[in-house]
């Protein structure tokens, strides 16, 4: 189709400022050790390999612009056309990369520039990798050093570069340089905090290991005194072993801690005698603290917040102020959120993603890559992500929920801390 096609840019006041080459340039060595290093990048960083990527970047323009429109003609008939009005574009042909004015005025826009950039480094349209490498490079970007300890929890690869066969990326440097966007990275600072993060990952996996024995005495315990243990019960001890694993590990199993007072400071709380009664007389079931099935539990979960969130904007869902959709009603979708909550007025989203657990207060919340990756590639200020926690899951009397909101700024503030197990 593109075949078809002739491009024509239309630009106002372009200028060849540095400003984008300051805010790119010390990240380009970290974006080829990030592609390098990753096993999803293998694809893409051979490819960048093919089309000579350090003589590309030794090249590049980057052009600031006041408006920028895309008309794309028919070939046949130049008469009929497309035209697009963006903030960004990459001239493959030209090797230039345009950006709106607008995108750099305040610090909160970079996201989009990194988003942007990243595309130039994967070799087809992949939301997935493009998304995962925009977010590396916000993430490195930071002014202030504590900004590195995100880094170093997200990351995981080699900072030495010794490879023979690869050629390393940088744009060349400037004569001006503007310090106030220039990304503070220290090598022996980010190599320092990674071996942090491994000891503590060690200490945590100790404490696991600690909490499985102390499980496991106390059902020995219970087991002697019980005279009549059936092998009914017993298999259930061992399934409830098996779910304490379940709980805490997983293919990416990356878990929120956080003291129980600091919920309670960050989040709502919302009891159960603010449902209306539609959603207590829908909760009839229950799952008993022998339940072996996770999903069970999760799926009790997910039905318990569809009817409070249709209890509590019933009136609002009437006038079509509000649209509730539950991704995984009739079928998982594995999306990195549960719920869309779109407030038909004023154009804000809301993305809840459900977290159900048996337990009356755990603290230890599993949260997937994908999970964590969309919560943080958010940058509409329309677009929130919120994690809705279920407690006493299938004891209606006793459910309780907490909503963690602005997840990613209280990662960044350290409010909420991540862990990883291995």
């Amino acid at each position: 189709f593109h075949d078809q096609l002739q491009l024509n840019i239309l630009l106002k006041n372009p200028t060849n400022k540095i400003f984008i080459h300051n805010l790119l340039s010390s990240l380009i060595p970290y974006i080829q050790l990030f592609m390098k290093f990753r096993t999803e990048f293998f694809n893409a960083y051979q490819w960048t390999k093919s089309i000579n990527m350090s003589s590309l970047l030794m090249n590049i323009q980057f052009i600031i612009v006041d408006y920028l429109q895309l008309i794309y003609r028919f070939k046949s008939d130049s008469s009929i056309c497309i035209i697009q009005e963006e903030k960004f574009y990459y001239d493959k042909n030209s090797i230039i990369f345009y950006i709106h004015h607008e995108w750099t005025k305040q610090s909160k826009y970079y996201r989009n520039i990194f988003h942007s950039f990243a595309r130039i480094f994967i070799p087809y349209h992949n939301d997935d990798l493009i998304c995962s490498l925009g977010n590396f490079m916000n993430l490195l970007y930071n002014e202030e050093e504590n900004n590195l300890e995100i880094f170093a929890k997200y990351q995981h690869f080699n900072l030495d570069f010794k490879d023979l066969n690869d050629i390393p990326w940088h744009i060349p440097s400037t004569s001006k340089q503007i310090k106030s966007i220039e990304p503070n990275i220290d090598e022996n600072k980010v190599r320092m905090l990674l071996e942090n993060v491994a000891q503590n990952q060690e200490q945590y996996n100790a404490y696991k290991q600690k909490k499985r024995q102390e499980l496991k005495q106390h059902l020995s315990e219970t087991s002697t005194i019980s005279t009549n243990l059936s092998i009914e019960h017993q298999n259930a001890s061992d399934d409830l072993i098996s779910r304490f694993d379940n709980i805490r590990s997983g293919a990416l199993s990356a878990i929120i801690d956080t003291p129980y007072e600091t919920i309670e400071q960050h989040t709502k709380h919302v009891n159960i005698e603010d449902l209306t009664h539609q959603v207590l007389d829908n909760r009839n079931s229950t799952i008993g603290s022998d339940q072996e099935s996770l999903e069970k539990v999760g799926r009790w979960g997910e039905q318990w917040v569809n009817e409070y969130l249709r209890a509590k904007y019933h009136d609002k869902i009437q006038l079509n102020e509000i649209e509730i959709v539950w991704l995984n009603e009739k079928l998982e979708q594995g999306k990195p959120y549960d719920f869309i909550l779109k407030n038909l007025k004023t154009n804000i989203i809301t993305y809840i993603e459900v977290k159900s657990t048996l337990s009356n207060n755990r603290q230890l919340i599993p949260i997937t890559y994908n999970e964590l990756q969309y919560c943080c590639s958010l940058s509409d200020i329309n677009q929130h992500f919120q994690i809705y926690r279920i407690y006493n899951t299938g004891q209606v009397k006793k459910v309780k929920l907490r909503i963690v909101e602005n997840v990613e700024e209280k990662l960044r503030k350290h409010d909420l801390e991540l862990f990883l197990l291995i």
